[in-house]
């Protein structure tokens, strides 16, 4: 769990850097965010090492990159951050089956990409996911 008043950090597994790019400006730009850095893995590999050696408060992931998210799924353990999935939205809050990830309706609007990241830091935040799937359109 993230101490209050520190910089959240966010890790993105996203093959698709202009993407990311674009969560690294709304970011910047949106004032209701506390302190919020953001990293970017293009692999499952890139990813893991991020993990160990930034140590995100929460994961985001990209559920189109199937291959990357098994990878670094199997790789992770069970003692991670939270993890959220962005999926379309036929699959938002389902459950993985592991422990501390949850489905997010994946979206490309930058409200959509606002309340990702609401999403994000307040669970960091919290330490924990919410016990109702948040609703991010």
């Amino acid at each position: 769990m993230r101490k209050e008043g520190t910089t959240t950090r966010i890790l993105f597994l996203d093959e698709d850097e202009k993407s990311f790019q674009l969560w690294k400006c709304m970011a910047s730009v949106i004032q209701q965010l506390p302190p919020v850095e953001l990293f970017h893995a293009c692999d499952a590999t890139e990813a893991l090492s991020l993990l160990e050696n930034v140590k995100p408060d929460v994961i985001v992931l990209d559920n189109d990159l199937t291959e990357e998210r098994d990878m670094f799924m199997e790789s992770i353990g069970g003692d991670h951050p939270p993890i959220l999935i962005q999926v379309s939205e036929d699959g938002e809050g389902r459950s993985s089956g592991s422990e501390g990830v949850l489905y997010v309706t994946k979206t490309a609007t930058l409200e959509g990409l606002h309340k990702m990241l609401l999403v994000a830091t307040t669970v960091a935040t919290q330490g924990h996911l919410p016990k109702a799937p948040p609703h991010v359109h």
